[in-house]
């Protein structure tokens, strides 16, 4: 807020010294020393704002990119870009977190599964379609591995008892 201020006082004084000039005032040089000194306050100001916001989008595009896994958040007014920046940093950095979390249990899932152990499930989930439409249909792979190894068992359970008419259907 305070920098708006400055920023349109020195317009302001910048505008005056411009009117002064064209109305031929005996002071013109000095005035527009004054102009001269206004508009490159000004123009430093804006460009220092613009450098830092500028920062931080490339710093959340890094992070789009995985190039980094958290974003600091910046100083930032209510209803600014920069309010609004970080709240979508933070949005993703929560999404990600989601989606980490159910790929680590996948690689777990996978590695048990190769031990042999069908009976776990990845049990968190994520927002993401995607990932939560894999989560899903690994969840039913087992399911349905699970339902025939059970069967293939009670198969081959009746055939070491004699039972020679039994039948698994797969």
């Amino acid at each position: 807020m305070k920098k708006n201020i400055t920023l349109i006082l020195l317009t302001l004084v910048a505008l005056a010294g411009v009117a002064a000039i064209l109305a031929d005032a005996p002071q013109s040089i000095s005035i527009a020393a004054i102009v001269m000194v206004a508009f490159v306050g000004a123009q430093s100001l804006l460009k220092k704002e613009t450098t830092h916001g500028y920062t931080h989008l490339e710093a959340l595009g890094e992070l789009l990119q995985f190039k980094r896994n958290q974003l600091k958040p910046i100083a930032a007014q209510p209803h600014s870009i920069e309010e609004k920046i970080n709240k979508l940093a933070q949005i993703y950095e929560d999404i990600l977190e989601q989606d980490t979390k159910v790929a680590g249990e996948m690689v777990l899932l996978a590695d048990k599964v190769r031990q042999g152990h069908y009976v776990c499930r990845i049990v968190s989930d994520s927002k993401t379609p995607h990932v939560h439409l894999l989560r899903k249909t690994m969840n039913a792979m087992l399911d349905s591995t699970e339902k025939n190894l059970d069967q293939a068992i009670a198969v081959l359970e009746a055939l070491t008892q004699g039972t020679f008419s039994t039948r698994a259907s797969i």
